[in-house]
């Protein structure tokens, strides 16, 4: 990307979240939306906040200033990107055979508004979506899903993009924080970093805790392991409750 003097300049790309990437049925998924963003700034954590809903299969604009970025659609405000700092403990993956378990009874089922989420739908094949399926592990205060990417969602050389692992690293944090279909909550902010990568078609761990709440604010902690074990990405959330009706 070429560099300005200027203080603000447009991003050349167009920004269009298609509509298989969506989260909830009309809006892009929060995680892709974050780490498109996060990826127009320095590497490093980014801090994302979602402001409305964000449309599906159209141009947005991107405004870029240094270390942060705007994404609009017309004069409305969708998302703010910006450079920050991230202070999070991860507490290390679980073995295979427990994220698989939680797999097998995780994840936005039929009754879902959230059924054909790319990230967490039940609804949706390998091809279509991520499947990261989170529920409770037992006998602990976190959740887990195991995750084998199909080789369709990767780059020219194997490897998730890094807006798919923050996808894979958002909807878990939801799941840790008691997220259901009569206890609804939405992406507010994301402070993610991605310090490494994982390879479609091998074992990947997710893992979600609680970290607080305060009113209708609810906060987790969310990370993923390639099958090396390393972390390969972490994430703070702040999840906004639904009104009920």
């Amino acid at each position: 990307m070429t560099q300005t003097n200027s203080p603000s300049q447009l991003a050349p790309e167009p920004f269009i979240i298609p509509a298989r990437h969506r989260g909830p049925p009309e809006s892009g998924n929060g995680g892709i939306v974050s780490g498109r963003l996060a990826g127009l700034l320095a590497p490093g954590p980014v801090e994302v906040t979602l402001r409305a809903p964000i449309p599906l299969d159209r141009a947005l604009q991107v405004d870029l200033r240094e270390g942060a970025a705007d994404l609009r659609d017309g004069e409305t405000l969708i998302a703010e990107a910006r450079t920050a700092s991230l202070d999070l403990e991860a507490p290390g993956p679980m073995s295979w055979d427990v994220a698989e378990a939680c797999s097998r009874v995780g994840g936005s089922d039929a009754q879902s508004d959230f059924n054909h989420c790319f990230a967490c739908g039940r609804g949706h094949g390998p091809k279509e979506g991520l499947r990261v399926w989170a529920s409770a592990v037992p006998g602990r205060d976190m959740v887990a899903a195991a995750l084998v990417a199909d080789p369709v969602h990767g780059d020219a050389d194997g490897f998730l993009p890094a807006p798919l692992l923050w996808a894979a690293i958002d909807c878990p944090g939801a799941i840790a924080v008691g997220a259901s279909q009569s206890r609804m909550m939405l992406t507010g902010r994301m402070v993610a970093e991605v310090t490494g990568r994982v390879r479609t078609g091998e074992r990947a761990i997710v893992v979600g805790w609680p970290l607080g709440e305060d009113g209708r604010k609810l906060y987790s902690g969310t990370a993923i392991y390639n099958a090396s074990g390393e972390l390969a990405a972490r994430a703070r959330i702040t999840w906004i409750l639904l009104k009920q009706g």
